[in-house]
């Protein structure tokens, strides 16, 4: 059998990875399977930064808009459906079995436990072997252009309609599933798919806080500024802000004074933008830490540097990475299992499993009192005695 690559393509939010990708995709006459949660869900296709019509055109996709809501009768609210990582894994599965041998699959996205739920289940090596699928590790990083990459982001979704589609779906949710956003399933732990997309609980809190947004988003006058206006002066608040011409608060009243709405509606619209900027830098920086948990289990990550965008360079080190491929005669993949980790406390004198547990242990206010009592104590002992 002839070993094909499958490509796994992750990255930070920003870093290009849809754009390369489809880059990807024409030159290895390959096919794009989604690798992102939101990405799986129709109707935040803005919100999600999932591939526009145009761009799935050009070569076959899988999997994105895959879910979509339903009304349980006719003008009630739109209910979403938890999926769960294995219904997502289930579906690639199958794809990866349907595509062609002469064509190349890529798993593109950001969501990366979507990515270490492939790879650590025991039956990805027995399909992978008997297809013929040699996985390669793709890790996308804007690095230092991240701010900047992000802030286009933001601008590029306004411009598309961001403000038309989240007013749109948080207008059909149901009362239950908005308490969620806002608080409930980071208690639980349970997913809601969609409903944790960056940029919903933004909004959902500034209409709480502020009655005249909240009359801004229900009149529905939100969604019909006109979305070429916003995003210029989008990108106005955040050159001022970056640049640091001023402070965060005068940019955002400059902000408002430019738009046709009530001041104060205004205000928290720049004031929410702002925070959708800082939320999505976060998780992208989080990101990277996911990625490096990856590399702990014995997998080979080869990291794309996409901040300096020189389009030859990236292809030519992805396609060398792809060349190895037909020298393999057999499929070489391993998964490094994590066994738990014992580690002690001497200050509180107790054994924890789990580095992560471990980590929590030592951040906690339990932890850190004792801590500060035994210093005091051994200061009063003379166990650390002023120099001289």
């Amino acid at each position: 059998m002839k070993i094909r690559p499958l490509i796994l393509m992750m990255g930070t939010t920003a870093s290009g990875k849809t754009h390369l990708a489809l880059q990807l995709a024409q030159t290895l006459n390959g096919e794009i399977i989604c690798g992102d949660a939101l990405q799986l869900w129709q109707g935040i296709s803005i919100l999600s930064a999932a591939p526009t019509l145009a761009e799935q055109s050009m070569v076959k996709h899988h999997l994105f808009g895959l879910y979509a809501p339903f009304q349980k009768e006719n003008g009630s609210k739109f209910v979403y459906e938890m999926k769960t990582v294995r219904d997502w894994y289930a579906n690639v599965c199958n794809v990866l079995c349907d595509i062609q041998p002469s064509h190349t699959p890529i798993i593109v996205g950001g969501t990366h436990y979507f990515f270490l739920f492939f790879l650590s289940q025991p039956g990805t090596k027995d399909l992978l072997c008997r297809i013929g699928l040699q996985p390669i590790l793709l890790f996308c990083d804007s690095h230092a252009t991240l701010t900047n990459r992000v802030a286009d982001r933001v601008v590029s979704m306004i411009r598309q309609g961001l403000l038309s589609e989240v007013t749109s779906l948080l207008s059909s949710l149901e009362p239950n599933r908005i308490t969620r956003i806002v608080d409930g399933y980071v208690r639980d732990g349970i997913s809601d798919g969609i409903l944790q997309a960056i940029g919903l609980r933004e909004f959902i809190l500034a209409a709480q806080h502020s009655g005249a947004f909240k009359n801004l988003m229900e009149t529905g006058l939100l969604s019909r500024l006109d979305p070429l206006h916003v995003s210029t002066c989008a990108n106005a608040l955040f050159c001022s802000v970056f640049n640091g011409t001023s402070s965060r608060a005068d940019s955002v009243l400059r902000f408002a004074d430019l738009l046709p709405v009530p001041i104060e509606a205004a205000l928290q619209l720049g004031t929410v933008l702002l925070e959708l900027f800082d939320n999505t830098i976060t998780y992208a920086k989080q990101q990277r830490k996911w990625v490096r948990k990856l590399e702990r289990h014995g997998l080979s990550i080869l990291h794309i540097d996409t901040s300096d965008w020189k389009e030859n360079n990236i292809m030519s080190l992805i396609l060398e990475e792809v060349a190895k491929i037909s020298c393999y005669t057999k499929i070489n993949y391993t998964f490094l299992p994590l066994t738990s980790q014992s580690l002690y406390c001497d200050t509180c004198r107790v054994s924890i499993t789990g580095e992560k547990v471990y980590e929590e242990h030592i951040r906690s206010r339990a932890h850190r009192r004792r801590l500060n009592n035994e210093r005091k104590k051994s200061t009063r002992d003379g166990s650390y005695p002023w120099p001289g």
